[in-house]
C-alpha cells in the first residue's frame, strides 16, 4: 500500500508555471538539436528483422538468471518525442526511426518472431520499441497482443515492457493480461525524479506525480507490476545532489508501491542537450560510486537494479570511476543484477573511491528549486542566443 505520509509530503510540489518560459525555450532547444538527425532509410535497413537483441544477468524472484532484450526498429519512434521534441537526454524518438507509419503488414510482430527463433528464451523478456509499447499509435493493440501471447508460448515467466503514464489503461491491460496467461507483465515507467522542477523542467517529461501514482494503482489493480526509473546525476544537478535526489525519489517510489526500481545514471547522447553541457564543461556522466552509494543506501527498501549499461544505441561517453577501477565495478553492476548482493559492489575497494567519499559524500547537499532554475536559466538564454545565430 501507499505511504500516506509520504504521498502528503509531494502533493505540494512547486507549480509547473514557474518554469513554463524555460520548459518552452529548453524544449525548442532540444528539438532543434535532434530534428536534423540522420533517420533509417527503409528502403535499406529491413524493418521485418528487431534493431538488436542482447542477454543480460537478471534476477527473478531470487534466484539469479537471465534476461533477453528485444530492441524493436520503430517506424514512427516516440509518440511524445514526434509531438513535443521528447525528453531531454534521449534521443532515440529520430535515432533508427523511419519517421513515418510504414506499410509492412505486423511489422512488430515479425520483428519479434525473428528475434525468438532459434532462441532459447530466457525467463525474463524485455519489450522496447524507442518510445511507448502501450501507445496504440505506436505499437497497433492487435499487433501487441500478439506478440505478448508468441512469447508466452516461448515460456517466459516475465515480460516487460515500457509507457508512459498516459497509455497505462484498466482496458488495455485486461487484454495484455488474457494474451499473457501465466506470465508475468512488468510495466517499467520513467518516473526520473520526484522533484517536479528536475522531472518536468529538466527531463521535459510533462508528467504529474498523480499520474504516475495512479499508474501504479492500475497496475496493481491488473496483478501487474511496477517498475520506476530513477535518473542518477541529472544534468544541471552535482554529483552530490543527484545522490540526494536519486536516493529521495527512490524512497517515494517505493513509498506509492513500485515494485522495483531502476537506477539510471545519464550518459552522454550525441546530439542532445548533454552533448552540449559536456562540451562545455558543464556535465560529466555520474560516478559509478554514485549508483553504489544510492543502490546501498535504498536496496532494503525493496528491489533494487542497476542500469547505465544496457542501451541501444550507447551513449558516447558512459558513467565511470577512474581507469583502475571502472571495469571491476561495471562487472560488479552485472553480478549485482544477478544476486542483488550489495556486498559484490561496496567490498570494491579503489583510491578514487576514498576520493568520492570525501569529496562527494562528505559534503552531501539537497538540489534547491532556485539553484536549478538558475543554472537551467543561464544554458537556455546562452544556448538559444547562439542557435538564433546559427
Amino acid at each position: 500500500m501507499a505511504n500516506n505520509n509520504m504521498l502528503e509530503s509531494f502533493s505540494e510540489r512547486k507549480p509547473e508555471h514557474k518554469n513554463t518560459g524555460l520548459i518552452k525555450v529548453l524544449r525548442q532547444i532540444n528539438r532543434d538539436f535532434l530534428i536534423n538527425a540522420e533517420l533509417a532509410d527503409p528502403k535499406i535497413v529491413d524493418f521485418t528483422k528487431p534493431k538488436g537483441v542482447e542477454f543480460w544477468a537478471a534476477n527473478y524472484n531470487g534466484t539469479p538468471t537471465s534476461r533477453m532484450i528485444i530492441y524493436l526498429r520503430s517506424d514512427v519512434g516516440c509518440g511524445y518525442g514526434q509531438k513535443t521534441g521528447g525528453c531531454l537526454a534521449c534521443r532515440h524518438w529520430r535515432i533508427g526511426t523511419a519517421g513515418e507509419k510504414l506499410d509492412i503488414d505486423r511489422m512488430y510482430v515479425l520483428q519479434t518472431q525473428a528475434a525468438l527463433e532459434g532462441t532459447k528464451v530466457p525467463p525474463i523478456v524485455n519489450l522496447y520499441n524507442e518510445g511507448n509499447v502501450l501507445n496504440k499509435a505506436e505499437i497497433s493493440e492487435d499487433q501487441l497482443l500478439e506478440i505478448v501471447h508468441l512469447i508466452a508460448s516461448k515460456g517466459a515467466k516475465r515480460l516487460v515492457l515500457e509507457s508512459r503514464p498516459e497509455f497505462i489503461s484498466d482496458e488495455l491491460l485486461r487484454a495484455i493480461g488474457k494474451a499473457a496467461g501465466t506470465m508475468e507483465i512488468e510495466v517499467g515507467i520513467g518516473l526520473e525524479s520526484v522533484s517536479e522542477t528536475i522531472r518536468n523542467a529538466l527531463f521535459l517529461k510533462a508528467m504529474s506525480l498523480r499520474a504516475y501514482e495512479k499508474s501504479v494503482e492500475t497496475l496493481r489493480r491488473n496483478n501487474m507490476r511496477t517498475l520506476s526509473y530513477v535518473i542518477i546525476k541529472p544534468p544541471f544537478l552535482t554529483e552530490s545532489e543527484g545522490i540526494e535526489e536519486a536516493i529521495l525519489t527512490s524512497k517515494y517510489a517505493f513509498g506509492v508501491g513500485s515494485n522495483a526500481i531502476s537506477l539510471e545514471p545519464i550518459g552522454v547522447e550525441p546530439s542532445t542537450i548533454t552533448e552540449r553541457l559536456y562540451q562545455q564543461g558543464l556535465f560529466e556522466p555520474a560516478k559509478l560510486w554514485s549508483m553504489v552509494h544510492v543502490m546501498s543506501e535504498t536496496h532494503e527498501l525493496g528491489e533494487v537494479r542497476l542500469g547505465g549499461t544496457q542501451f541501444s544505441p550507447r551513449p558516447t561517453t558512459l558513467p565511470h570511476n577512474c581507469d583502475s577501477c571502472t571495469d571491476a565495478v561495471v562487472r560488479g553492476l552485472e553480478k549485482y543484477n544477478a544476486t542483488y548482493s550489495p556486498t559484490i559492489l561496496t567490498d570494491i575497494t579503489c583510491a578514487c573511491k576514498e576520493t568520492f567519499e570525501r569529496d562527494v559524500l562528505g559534503n552531501r547537499s539537497i538540489a534547491k528549486e532556485e539553484d536549478i532554475r538558475s543554472r537551467l536559466s543561464k544554458f537556455v538564454c546562452s544556448n538559444f542566443s547562439e542557435l538564433k545565430h546559427e
